[in-house]
């Protein structure tokens, strides 16, 4: 018993201050919490997990003044106005009630934005006069309002204070590191034939996060002089949005399609669908539908 007092004991004192308040600052304060206490939790677990803890709490000053707004006819809810029609469902279903979701969303969505464009510009998020260009790119809005963000700097920084940061959280990965190597999840629907052969369907989604999806198609004929390959339009789609992909069939597709059918021939299409995420990880999966 004295042993594990002493071992305790020893723990809490290599924690340092910091973790005196770590229990406060990871549990959600209740939505009448006063900003400073708010903003402290944001940090903590923006920081916890490598993204600079003002992000989100500049976020939350600009989109609902540090309040989590209940459902509204604007279809957006929670300190970040989160789309209902897009976002309450998959990983972040409840999050209108659940405040913790909406931060998870924020820093997930701030890490996939971080990967995608440190692909392309090694210095995104590196210096904090972009934090407020790496928070519009979260957050999407209309391009006449991208700017609101970064004068919120000093605000933030002003409710978070000293007592909500972890010792020791990672700063952004430096430039030119990607934190995502997994592919993307992908859920994929049995593909089916449009009536009168017109073309083929399959729903898609992405259960995890952000993805572009799109499908193909390969049809080949016995005794024909060329296999048909077709493409749909590609989708992006949000963490748990589902999609249905179509490809089309030309005329003479149809047509020789429509005979084979006459004729009580069988006939069978390839159906592959892709999925990358904003980190560019793909993955694809492969069904067999039967046209005729």
């Amino acid at each position: 018993m004295r042993r594990a007092l002493a071992i305790a004991l020893a723990a809490a004192a290599l924690a340092g201050p910091a973790s005196a308040n770590a229990a406060d600052c990871l549990t959600y304060p209740g939505d009448e919490a006063p900003e400073a206490t708010l903003a402290g939790w944001m940090a903590y677990g923006a920081s916890a997990r490598g993204v600079p803890g003002e992000l989100p709490v500049m976020a939350a000053l600009v989109e609902s003044n540090m309040t989590n707004l209940p459902p509204g006819d604007a279809g957006y809810a929670g300190y970040f106005q989160m789309r209902l029609d897009i976002w309450n469902q998959g990983a972040y279903a409840g999050y209108p009630a659940n405040p913790q979701l909406q931060l998870n969303w924020f820093v997930d969505t701030a890490l996939q934005v971080l990967a995608s464009k440190r692909a392309t510009d090694p210095g995104y998020g590196a210096t904090e006069t972009r934090w407020g260009e790496w928070i519009a790119d979260v957050e999407r809005p209309a391009e006449q309002f991208r700017g609101r963000y970064q004068p919120r700097l000093g605000d933030a920084r002003a409710l978070i204070g000293p007592g909500c940061i972890p010792d020791g959280a990672p700063g952004p990965p430096p430039p030119g590191e990607t934190t995502d190597a997994t592919p993307p999840e992908l859920d994929l629907a049995r593909p089916r034939a449009l009536k009168r052969l017109k073309g083929l369907a399959v729903a898609v989604g992405c259960p995890a996060e952000a993805c572009t999806v799109a499908a193909g198609a390969r049809i080949a004929l016995p005794g024909a002089a060329r296999v048909y390959r077709l493409r749909s339009a590609p989708r992006s789609l949000a963490a748990g949005e589902r999609a249905t992909l179509t490809t089309r069939f030309g005329r003479r597709l149809r047509g020789a399609l429509a005979k084979r059918r006459a004729l009580g021939r069988r006939t069978r299409a390839q159906v592959s669908v892709r999925a990358t995420d904003v980190a560019g990880n793909r993955s694809s999966e492969q069904r067999r539908v039967r046209l005729s």
